[in-house]
């Protein structure tokens, strides 16, 4: 106990200029305990100085917490709205899906598609997107959903591709298979865009995960 009192004396003394071994061999045959103005004088400025000291440190610590938070909130808030732009592709790939499926009824349809030139590169277009996703910057719990949506949107675009090329030649068991298959990827894509959407919704709950 009398080393650290000691060298907590010696403190004022430096900084008021004085020779701190006399002065500390008076403290120390006084039990440690201030007597004259001049010891009331250094055990005040240790005082002061630990409040000093403990006031920045205390003040450096709010201020590191503050930054800390504050950069978390913006990096939550980037997570959340690069998810709703993922959730916005998606929803507008499967609706441009739903519409090709709801209109290549027939084969005087699917000719009347393939020749308009908009549809195909818009197709594409979609695919590459979807395929381009960072999913290293989604929630886990729909990565492996985000990689089979756009494998689906790639086998959907497969399958409309191969349509299109044999419109011309198509017969009735051609066609029907052709719409089952259209059927079938479209409700595979509304699934896993339910699940896309249902992370979204409570994307404040993965913050962790972003």
């Amino acid at each position: 106990m009398r080393k650290p009192l000691l060298l907590l004396y010696w403190m004022p003394c430096v900084a008021l200029g004085q020779n701190p071994v006399p002065l500390a061999c008076t403290v120390a045959e006084r039990g440690f305990l201030p007597v004259t103005p001049a010891d009331w004088a250094g055990w005040g400025l240790v005082a002061v100085t630990f409040i000093t000291v403990a006031g920045g440190f205390g003040t450096a610590v709010w201020a590191a917490r503050k930054t800390a938070h504050e950069e978390l909130r913006r990096r939550v808030r980037r997570d959340r709205e690069r998810l709703l732009t993922v959730v916005k592709i998606i929803e507008l790939a499967v609706g441009r899906q739903d519409y090709l499926t709801e209109t290549l009824t027939t084969q005087q349809e699917i000719i009347a598609k393939k020749d308009a030139y908009e549809v195909m590169p818009e197709i594409l277009g979609y695919e590459r997107t979807l395929n381009s996703i960072d999913i290293s910057r989604l929630p886990s719990k729909i990565v492996q959903v985000t990689l089979v949506m756009a494998a689906n949107f790639t086998k959907f675009r497969i399958v409309l591709q191969n349509a299109f090329e044999s419109a011309d030649a198509m017969d009735e068991g051609a066609l029907q298979e052709f719409r089952e298959d259209m059927e079938g990827i479209r409700n595979e894509m509304h699934g896993l865009k339910y699940n896309i959407l249902d992370v979204a919704r409570t994307a404040s709950e993965f913050k962790d995960e972003f």
